[in-house]
């Protein structure tokens, strides 16, 4: 699979949550990988 940056359809794959804010005057980037929740996991 391509990876791009455009938003997903469904949550039916691993993904990448990015995130952006302003504490102050400090700018704090962050992400994290999300995936599907599957068969035997508790949400």
């Amino acid at each position: 699979r391509r990876r791009t940056s455009r938003p997903l359809d469904a949550a039916d794959r691993p993904a990448r949550l990015l995130a952006a804010a302003w504490l102050g005057e400090v700018r704090l980037i962050d992400n994290v990988e999300v995936r599907p929740m599957g068969a035997g996991q508790k949400g």
